[in-house]
Order: structure tokens, then C-alpha cells, then sequence
């Protein structure tokens, strides 16, 4: 046992050297949507620390960089999902790739990076870029003969003041015929938990464009409390 934690530790994974184990834990038991924190365990010493306190944002996959000196990991970002670099003798994460959700980033021998990128109007794909988050280019098109058949409405991120002069983001996808001069029935489609969000993904379960495409317009809210916005 290298963990005596009262809540959660997990998703172990050894540094390519060797030394370390770095891991995924939580401070609160009990609690599912603590943040998840990266930690390293240093084999060495058997000291553990955790590496990305100033980044308040919960850890999800992640990936060591060969040379063993920093990892790289996707996170929910306020309605996306981005990917992070973190070097191992530092607290502050470099968000490296934004926008859309990515996420199962794997880290090639010469550094550049391979990940699945989605939104809500587009199911999953893998795509490459390079150690720095430039260059970001498709490797699938698995997709792309059924896209073609479907026209999809206009997808808008937006910002609204909520209680307490709380800064709310919502999705809002409209109906592919769209015309602002007629009047549209709306839905509002609420999450639960609240400990979950509407992310720029695409669903097979909760597929914004089926309401839609049924004539509506379709609010999607990510309310004070949803995962992505901070502790």
C-alpha cells in the first residue's frame, strides 16, 4: 500500500523512467465531484506530492512525456474539455489544446501528441498535433460520409448573468431551417447531479440536435455547480 488517503486514489501510472507513479486523487470522502488532483509518487523516497494546486480544474486522462519530466492531461474547461502540460517540478499547468472536448491524449516517442476531439455536432475522431498544441490535424474521418447527409443548426456558446451576478455558460443550438424573424418553441434541457455539464460533445444518449431538429430551439444550461467551472 504506497497510499493512505481517506478518499479517493486511483488511475495509477508509471513514469517511463521508472520513478514515479503519478496518480489521480481526491481530498474529500465521499464526495464524486471533489476535483481530482494529479499526484506524484517518487519511488525513491516514497514521498507523494500533489503537482497542479493552482490549476482548479479536475484531472481526467493523462499521459506521461517520454523524457519523464512533465505529463500531459485533458480536464473539463467550462463547457469544453482541454488538454493541460504539466512539468513535474512545477504547480502551473500550460493549457496546450482548448476548445471542443478532447480527451484520451496519448504522448508519441518524439513528443507530438494523439487524442480523440469531438463537439456536439461532431462524433469522436483521432487527431495529432505537436508537443506545443500546434498543428492540430485529423488522423480519422470516420465519420465524415454520414456528417454529410445531415444538416445540422447553428451551435452557439453563450454567457448570461445568473443569481448572485454569477457569470452562467449555456449552450444554444437552433432548429437547421432557423429563421430569427418567425417565433420558435424552446426547450430547456437541464443536467442532473448537479455534479455533471453540458460539454461541447457529441451524445448518442442526450443528442442536442435531435431536439432541434424537431423544431426547437434548445437551451442547455451548465448551472452554478456543474463539473468544468472550478471546485
Amino acid at each position: 500500500q504506497i497510499t493512505s488517503n481517506p478518499a479517493y486514489d486511483g488511475s495509477p501510472l508509471y513514469s517511463p523512467d521508472g520513478n514515479y507513479i503519478a496518480y489521480r486523487t481526491q481530498r474529500r470522502p465521499g464526495v464524486e465531484s471533489d476535483r481530482f488532483e494529479l499526484t506524484l509518487y517518487d519511488r525513491r523516497d516514497g514521498s507523494s506530492k500533489a503537482i497542479n494546486s493552482r490549476l482548479d480544474r479536475s484531472v481526467s486522462g493523462m499521459a506521461w512525456a517520454p523524457d519523464s519530466k512533465s505529463l500531459v492531461f485533458s480536464a473539463e474547461d467550462e463547457g469544453n474539455s482541454s488538454i493541460f502540460r504539466l512539468a513535474i517540478d512545477g504547480e502551473r499547468a500550460v493549457r496546450i489544446v482548448e476548445g471542443t472536448t478532447n480527451d484520451d491524449v496519448k504522448v508519441s516517442p518524439d513528443g507530438s501528441l494523439v487524442f480523440t476531439r469531438q463537439t456536439i455536432s461532431h462524433p469522436v475522431e483521432l487527431y495529432r498535433c505537436g508537443a506545443d498544441g500546434r498543428d492540430i490535424t485529423p488522423i480519422t474521418r470516420t465519420n465524415e460520409a454520414a456528417l454529410a447527409k445531415i444538416g445540422f443548426g447553428a451551435v452557439e456558446n453563450i454567457r448570461y448573468q445568473g443569481a448572485e451576478d454569477t457569470r452562467i455558460q449555456a449552450w444554444l443550438v437552433k432548429p437547421p431551417q432557423f429563421n430569427p424573424d418567425q417565433k420558435w418553441p424552446a426547450i430547456v434541457l437541464i443536467h442532473g447531479g448537479p455534479q455533471s455539464a453540458w460539454n461541447d460533445a457529441f451524445s448518442f444518449r442526450w443528442n442536442l440536435h435531435m431536439f432541434a431538429g424537431r423544431g426547437y430551439v434548445v437551451f442547455a444550461p451548465n448551472p452554478t455547480g456543474s463539473t468544468g467551472f472550478g471546485q
